[in-house]
């Protein structure tokens, strides 16, 4: 591919178009506003509510959480089994064990456990939301409100480790080139790879040079299928390399793809010679690349 296989599109700003730029972009936006920045945390995240309305709907049940209500709960069994409720339910398991054994306060967490039915004090007796709180009580010694008041705080707690750090490795890809195209200009590729029940958004991405305020940038995406390794997987590309003219000093990408944490894989390729600094950064859901002159 060389530069002129790469296609460039106007940038937005102040109602003015400028020709051969970068892809489409907003006026500049505030990078701490939730509601405009491609780089703010959601305000209630989608993927959060879903797991915590199952857990929920779980804790209401006689049972608690067996095999069968997990066979009922998709995006428990998504996050936690890769789709096989059997076993989600045993990573929970172990998670729920291992967490009790090596955090310093697990109490909110088991409190949760109990009122799941998951803790393995329990008895057969236990077949009710409030019979399993009584027992939480009994062990720990509350009474039934403050063990309520436990169970509600740990639920909470348990949606966030679900959802982040006691995902099973099926994680949602994305695979990021920037590519050298003379010494002043760079192309981004971006290929994306997720289960199809997971609810990722569009990636986004911000720009900014030379410390200026971060923009929005529009991406389009195509349906990769030949990169699918099997129908249960949805595969994206990025419809056309995206070019980029670089800043004087620096400039900077923040890509996001929300709202579980991908896994990045990020390479640069140099055309021609880049006569600037690339270095890339993850956290989270977020990859940042900054590209800057040489001293």
């Amino acid at each position: 591919m060389t530069s002129e296989d790469v296609s460039s599109a106007p940038v937005v700003q102040d109602g003015d178009v400028a020709v051969d730029a970068a892809p489409a972009m907003t006026t500049a936006v505030d990078a701490t506003d939730p509601n405009t920045s491609p780089l703010a945390r959601d305000r209630t995240p989608i993927l959060e509510r879903q797991v915590l309305d199952e857990l929920l709907a779980a804790r209401k049940t006689p049972e608690g959480l067996t095999q069968g209500q997990m066979a009922r709960s998709p995006t428990l069994t998504a996050l936690l089994g890769d789709s096989d409720p059997v076993a989600a339910l045993d990573h929970l398991l172990r998670s729920l064990m291992e967490y009790a054994a090596t955090t310093d306060d697990p109490l909110a967490v088991t409190a949760a456990a109990y009122s799941l039915g998951l803790a393995r004090e329990l008895d057969s007796r236990a077949d009710t939301h409030l019979a399993r709180l009584e027992a939480f009580g009994q062990q720990f010694g509350f009474e039934q409100r403050q063990a309520r008041r436990y169970s509600d705080k740990g639920v909470k707690e348990l949606t966030r480790l679900v959802t982040t750090t006691w995902m099973r490795q099926a994680q949602p890809e994305l695979h990021l080139i920037v590519i050298g195209l003379s010494p002043e200009a760079i192309a981004l590729t971006i290929d994306t790879q997720v289960r199809a029940e997971t609810p990722m958004r569009t990636p986004r991405l911000g720009l900014s040079r030379d410390d200026g305020p971060m923009q929005q940038v529009e991406l389009e995406f195509d349906a990769n299928p030949e990169a699918s390794p099997s129908p249960s997987y949805v595969c994206r590309r990025l419809t056309r390399p995206a070019r980029f003219d670089l800043g004087t000093h620096s400039t900077r990408f923040l890509l996001r793809w929300a709202p579980l944490w991908p896994k990045f894989t990020v390479a640069v390729i140099e055309q021609a010679r880049l006569d600037a600094d690339v270095l890339v950064e993850t956290f989270g859901n977020t990859v940042g690349v900054v590209v800057s002159g040489k001293d």
